[in-house]
């Protein structure tokens, strides 16, 4: 078994004495992340944050000494305890970070996984306003006139990174060019070549560009040293002027060139003018003498080590009016410092790059679901269209084919379809063909990924012909080449390209060898086999029985462990340190598989990828073929996994009655635009439909969400006050509308299906939809207040005479009517009669035992 390592001293004192220089607060999130997160990964501290160092079980269970002995008992886990002290020390340093006003934040938080959860969900700005804000600043950027490049470079990017936090990351092309037009008139020449570049600036070479640009602007002024100023002694540039490069790595070997020109030793010339001393001449002491002796003289001569080798001589300034009146010593050149400010910036704006590449894996993975989705729907949609003849084109191009030969034999075809009989049909063809054409004139080369083209004439369901055209780029690369002309749409090249791309890991391992393979979609990969002679459990005789017995288990022992060195060889990718497989079947006809997964010398990372344990009859590659067969099933269902572990994680926070959660359309829509939602979670057969609608009187739009039997329902489409018509402005499936606009409220959107039983239960009992909010939230609080609710607050007790009182309409939230009435009451007026709608209420108030109670009775 892999032990854990704790922490060394040196690390403890490391993680310890490390200072960010702020704390995090509710403006800073952004900023707080960049800094942590890539501490925590360079020192391998971040698994303990994203769960891929997970918390191992506090007992093992050990092996028994023989087959006929016991097992013994479970036994301590050493990795347990160690990393409880780890997530600890991970703990401490990230509460470390953390202001005394977020303290009631994590105060609950029992590992550093969750209390990392907990400041994302807390302090991760999501709101409209703040996006209109961000955006405003960006539009309004300008370069101050005391400010430095860098500082305004840093001032940019943490306004996009917060747009990017709140999930409306801004495009890089548009970003340089609003820091472009924002630069003052000194970068007027520079600003003029970066606008009219053919191809875009990227952001880590405009600020290479920035720097280079204020390195020369610094080089083209005179400036003196102290210990020039001093001793008012100048000294003739060396190195003529040089173009600036414009990529970063000739930028870096232009500083280099200008940093060694500039620490140069410079002789001293003997007939120069000595300079004046600070002291009186003539008694050798003091500071300021010719005689080496003090600070401020000026030596004609070199100076020696201990090892006898020169050293460059640089002369030295003090004086008591002057900002280096408190330093004893300063550079007289200061050309190292800038070369290594200028690198330092480079090398942060290469971590910014890979942190931000790191960041966005998961919402590429999300987009990914996303796009499937999007193909599953188009898929459904085509296979049901159907047309009259041969009208309807199926047109696929792999990414490497050529759009002028596709034109061509569209040119082809052209001329064959003239030859048709049937006019109808002639016609038909000739068009598909016509806007084929067309649509492929829209692009000059085919796409990375491919292109389909879909085009025809199709009849709709009441009869009517309708003229369609679908083009798009897969969101892979799709390897099949069609073009087809018939009275339906060919989707089976879409219906592979859906096909899961997921690697699994097999091991067949049994008695005389053992084979490593993979499996990926339709392909089967063996990667390594080795074949074993172990020893029966007899012998000829000559040696004693417990001898043979352990030399016996001995080369089992080792057979074992060949096994998992080798797994973790072939299913440990050795730059991330994470498996490559995203499962792990064993297989087996004897009982090695199932020592294997046991073992304390399989890799733990491995372990919590084991699927299932198979028996099979065979070894090698027939083993390999049948262990296949017997996961097929297994294999097809590895998504339903996540989604078992989605809604069982949905159904927990119900149980807990956490107010973290959410369900029904007109609920989840609400903490939607609230921005409270952190995961959204719709049913991928969701069947409602979102109605744009006008009210042609008044001219206000209402937004409807109308399942198949409301919209049968024509009271649905009239005012409920005026009763006038409502007119349909747009009509959109909500399950389309979440996949378009999921991103402006910046969360996780989630399909699943009902197939898995917790699938089929939150299908039924849920409506199809919901979420898991990122905060505790009252829904009920925002329901619009009826008039039975409001005549329901408190019971009737009665009503006195003579009572001052106060005549109040009530509107909006059951919440809002709350705080309204208990405000009429704080200022003491005893009866209040409240108006809503047709509805006239009037609400006592009386003093007992120091609580008000609200009396109401119905006018």
């Amino acid at each position: 078994m892999a032990l854990l390592q704790p922490f060394s001293d040196a690390a403890k004192t490391t993680h310890n004495s490390h200072k960010f220089g702020f704390k995090l607060s509710p403006t800073n999130y952004g900023y707080w992340k960049a800094m942590v997160q890539p501490f925590l990964l360079t020192n391998n501290l971040f698994g303990y944050v994203d769960n891929t160092i997970p918390c191992p079980p506090p007992t093992i269970q050990l092996p028994p000494p023989s087959d006929k002995e016991p097992a013994p008992p479970p036994q301590p886990n050493p990795n347990h305890t160690t990393w409880i002290v780890n997530d600890a020390h991970v703990r401490m340093l990230i509460v470390s970070t953390i202001s005394e006003s977020s303290f009631a934040h994590v105060q609950t938080s029992n590992t550093a996984r969750d209390l990392w959860l907990t400041l994302e969900r807390a302090y991760a700005p999501n709101t409209s306003s703040r996006q209109y804000t961000l955006k405003t600043q960006l539009l309004k950027l300008e370069m101050k006139s005391d400010e430095t490049s860098s500082a305004y470079l840093t001032r940019a990017q943490e306004y996009a990174d917060a747009l990017a936090n709140i999930g409306d990351p801004m495009k890089e092309p548009d970003l340089v060019m609003l820091v472009v037009s924002g630069l003052r008139d000194e970068y007027n020449g520079l600003k003029t070549n970066l606008l009219t570049r053919q191809f875009p600036t990227a952001f880590t070479e405009l600020h290479a560009l920035l720097l280079d640009h204020d390195f020369m602007i610094r080089k083209s002024i005179p400036t003196l040293s102290p210990a020039q100023a001093f001793t008012a002694s100048s000294q003739p540039a060396n190195n003529p002027s040089t173009p600036i490069p414009s990529n970063t790595i000739q930028t870096l070997q232009h500083l280099i060139t200008q940093l060694s020109l500039q620490v140069q030793p410079q002789p001293t010339i003997p007939s120069q003018p000595q300079a004046f001393y600070t002291n009186r001449s003539g008694t050798a002491r003091g500071r300021g003498q010719n005689n080496r002796r003090g600070r401020g003289s000026f030596h004609s001569s070199n100076s020696r080590n201990s090892s006898g080798l020169n050293r460059n001589q640089f002369s030295w300034a003090s004086t008591q009016n002057t900002v280096f009146g408190t330093c004893n010593r300063c550079f007289e050149n200061f050309g190292f410092w800038k070369f290594v400010l200028a690198l330092s910036k480079l090398i942060i704006c290469c971590l910014y790059n890979i942190i931000n590449h790191l960041t966005m894996v998961d919402t590429q993975d999300n987009d990914k679901n996303i796009e499937i989705w999007k193909i599953k729907k188009l898929i459904k949609a085509l296979e049901a269209a159907r047309g009259n003849g041969t009208s309807m084109i199926s047109l696929i191009m792999p990414p490497r084919d050529q759009i002028s030969r596709v034109t061509k034999m569209l040119g082809d075809e052209f001329g064959t379809a003239s030859n048709i009989k049937s006019r109808v049909n002639r016609q038909s063809v000739l068009g598909a063909i016509t806007s084929a054409q067309q649509r492929l004139k829209l692009y000059n080369k085919v796409p990375p990924n491919g292109l389909v083209l879909y085009t025809g004439t199709i009849v709709t369901e009441d009869g009517k012909e309708k003229k369609v055209t679908i083009d798009f780029e897969p969101f892979r690369p799709i390897n099949a080449s069609l073009y087809l002309c018939d009275n339906k749409f060919h989707t089976e090249a879409l219906n592979e390209l859906l096909e899961s791309d997921d690697k699994f890991g097999f091991i067949i391992m049994d008695g005389n060898g053992t084979l490593f393979g993979t499996l990926s979609g339709n392909t089967r990969e063996v990667l390594h086999k080795f074949s074993v002679d172990l020893p029966k459990k007899h012998g000829r005789g000559g040696q004693s029985a417990l001898r043979f017995a352990r030399l016996r288990m001995e080369k089992r022992h080792n057979y074992v462990r060949k096994t998992a060195e080798l797994a973790t060889q072939f299913y440990i990718n050795p730059s991330t340190s994470q498996p490559n497989v995203s499962g792990l079947i064993l297989a087996g006809s004897a009982d090695f598989k199932t020592e294997l997964s046991q073992s304390d010398m399989f890799d733990p990372r491995l372990q919590a990828k084991i699927l299932n344990v198979v028996d099979v009859s065979y070894g090698g590659e027939n083993g390999f073929n049948q262990a296949i067969e017997l996961s097929a099933e297994l294999l097809a269902n590895v998504k339903f996994i996540q989604e078992k572990h989605l809604i069982g994680k949905y159904f927990e926070e119900i149980s807990q009655d956490t107010g973290k959660f959410v369900f029904g359309v007109d609920d989840t829509l609400k903490t939607l635009e609230m921005g409270a939602v952190d995961i959204l979670i719709v049913w991928e057969n969701l069947d409602i439909t979102r109605y744009t609608l006008k009210n042609i009187t008044t001219g206000e739009v209402i937004i409807k969400h109308l399942n198949k039997e409301q919209e049968s329902d024509q009271k649905n489409f009239r005012d409920s006050t005026t009763n006038a018509e409502l007119e349909v402005q747009e009509k959109m499936s909500l399950l389309e509308w979440f996949a378009n606009e999921y991103r402006k409220f910046g969360c996780t959107l989630e399909f699943v299906t009902n197939k898995s039983q917790e699938g089929s239960q939150f299908c039924r009992g849920f409506g199809g939809i919901g979420g898991i909010l990122r905060y505790q939230l009252d829904i009920r609080s925002f329901d619009e207040l009826s008039d039975d609710e409001l005549a329901t607050i408190v019971q009737w007790t009665g009503v006195k005479e003579r009572l001052s009182r106060a005549v109040v309409t009530i509107g909006g939230t059951t919440a809002q009517a709350h705080c309204q009435v208990q405000r009429l009451f704080d200022e003491r007026l005893e009866v209040v009669v409240i108006m809503k709608k047709d509805l006239l209420l009037r609400i006592q108030y009386q003093q007992e035992k120091y609580l008000p109670i609200w009396v109401v009775m119905a006018l």
